[in-house]
């Protein structure tokens, strides 16, 4: 007697996080950390170069909601940098139908907050170099920045703190970054796996 099988549902049962960054090489190199650490979906959208400005990193995420078909459970994520965008343009995003994370003046202002305590350095290259210091090997790739899930909730709990002290605005002031609420988003859907 042959079985009958049920067709196989087409709804999927975790949430995926789908972020559109400005960099090309840090900010992907970070999520594939966070996803083999956390176990979760995330797909995330690079730019190329010259395709960085927030509107083409919103169209990018426009395209991959349309193209994938949203499902409630799903985050869409635009993740930037504050450094040489005006006020204009940043508020043009927090208006997006998607979420917003920002670093103030750039991502690397997260990743050291993974080491160090938040703190207003200048340039995103002071932020480089304090990582060197601890890192040598430290590159756009991530060389030698191993998050782990204690370094990742240290920056998610410090970054909360550093924010709620000091955010005016929409965005994070200098040496802030609210990545922490994305970050804190992956670590609460691993837990409900």
């Amino acid at each position: 007697m042959e079985r009958f099988r049920q067709p196989r549902s087409k709804r999927r049962v975790h949430k995926r996080f789908v972020i559109a960054v400005e960099g090309e090489k840090s900010e992907k190199a970070y999520f594939d950390f966070l996803q083999h650490l956390f176990q979760v979906s995330i797909k995330t959208l690079t730019s190329k170069s010259g395709n960085s400005s927030p509107d083409k990193v919103v169209h990018r995420l426009k395209k991959e909601a349309q193209k994938a078909g949203r499902h409630k459970e799903d985050q869409y994520w635009i993740v930037v940098d504050r450094d040489s965008w005006n006020e204009e343009i940043m508020h043009a995003l927090y208006r997006s139908e998607f979420s917003v994370a920002v670093s103030n003046p750039c991502f690397e202002v997260w990743l050291h907050a993974h080491l160090f305590t938040p703190a207003i350095l200048g340039d995103c290259n002071s932020y480089v170099q304090k990582i060197r210091r601890q890192i040598q090997s430290f590159d756009k790739n991530l060389c030698g920045f191993n998050p782990n899930s204690k370094t990742v909730n240290k920056a998610v709990l410090q970054m909360k703190q550093y924010i709620r002290f000091t955010q005016n605005n929409l965005w994070p002031d200098p040496g802030g970054s609210d990545l922490f609420k994305l970050v804190a988003e992956i670590m609460s859907a691993s837990k409900h796996r």
